[in-house]
C-alpha cells in the first residue's frame, strides 16, 4: 500500500450559459408553435358581448328554457310545493309517519329530538 496523500480536486462552478439558452429557447419556440397549432386547429372564436342590453330573452335557443320566476305553471307548482312544505299533515298514519313544516324540523334536529 502506497501513503501517497488524498488530494481534493474540484470544479469549477461552472453553468453552461450556452446550453441553457438553448433549452430556453427551444421550450419558447415548443410553446408558441403549440400555441398556434391549437389556435388554427380550434379556428376562430365568436366574438362575445359583455354589455347587458335589457331582461333575459323569454327563448334562448330551440329548446324554451324560460326562467321559472316568469312562467305561470312553474310559479304556481312551486307556491303548491311551499304550501305543502309549510303545513302539517299525515304521510301514513298506520304507520304514524308525519309532515311537518320544514322551519319546525329544523328546530327540532337542532335540539336533537326524534
Amino acid at each position: 500500500m502506497s501513503h501517497e496523500p488524498f488530494v481534493v480536486r474540484t470544479e469549477p462552478d461552472r453553468l453552461p450559459g450556452r446550453r441553457v439558452v438553448d433549452i430556453v429557447v427551444i421550450a419558447v419556440a415548443l410553446t408558441a408553435a403549440s400555441v398556434v397549432i391549437v389556435a388554427f386547429w380550434l379556428g376562430p372564436t365568436p366574438h362575445v358581448s359583455t354589455s347587458v342590453k335589457g331582461p333575459a330573452p323569454r327563448e334562448i335557443s330551440r329548446i324554451e328554457q324560460t326562467l321559472i320566476e316568469i312562467d305561470p305553471v312553474q310559479s304556481e307548482l312551486r307556491a303548491e310545493a311551499e304550501r305543502v312544505l309549510s303545513r302539517h299533515a299525515w304521510v301514513d298514519r298506520e304507520q304514524r309517519i308525519v309532515r311537518i313544516p320544514l322551519s319546525r324540523a329544523y328546530e327540532l334536529v337542532m335540539r336533537g329530538a326524534k
